[in-house]
């Protein structure tokens, strides 16, 4: 009897895990492109750029982001901020922008850097939220944020060290 009822219970989490990925809603997410030293264009959401020594990036096409400012503020023009990651982790490690910033992660530390949304290591939090490579010292990437939220990330190759960019 009990190997029946290990067998019904065997079933029934098959077909939760079939209707989970089955029934949940697709994300719509930019096309992305792969190259060797890739650069930015005026239309790019979220782009890497490789310090000296790193060979490969990846871009991700979207909106184009406008002048840059040094630190996220409140202010209704604000198109740009930035982050450092550091020894320590990510600096600040919470910030809030308006929809349609551009956020520039800096690697300032002596360790690789992968920027990706929350949770680790699927990443599924925000659509196109991940750097997708690593980068050393220098490098930076930045992602356009256009939808409205709280979306925790953390580094991919350091997990524990996470942020949150609060978006309104």
């Amino acid at each position: 009897m009990s190997k029946v009822i290990w067998g019904i219970v065997g079933l029934i989490i098959v077909a939760a895990v079939v209707a989970f990925f089955v029934l949940r809603t697709p994300q719509t997410t930019p096309s992305s492109t792969s190259s060797r030293n890739a650069t930015t264009s005026p239309a790019t959401t979220g782009v890497t750029t490789p310090a000296a020594t790193t060979s490969t990036s990846t871009a991700i096409t979207a909106k184009p982001a406008s002048t840059p400012t040094t630190a996220a503020t409140s202010s209704s023009t604000q198109t740009a901020a930035k982050v450092s990651y550091t020894d320590s982790g990510f600096s600040p490690a919470s910030i809030t922008v308006k929809s349609g910033t551009t956020v520039t992660f800096t690697n300032t530390s002596s360790q690789s850097m992968w920027v990706a949304s929350d949770p680790h290591p699927i990443h599924t939090g925000l659509a196109g939220f991940d750097e997708r490579a690593s980068v050393e010292k220098g490098g930076t990437y930045s992602f356009t944020f256009t939808k409205v939220g709280s979306f925790g990330y953390h580094n991919h190759l350091n997990p524990s060290d996470t942020g949150t960019v609060v978006v309104q």
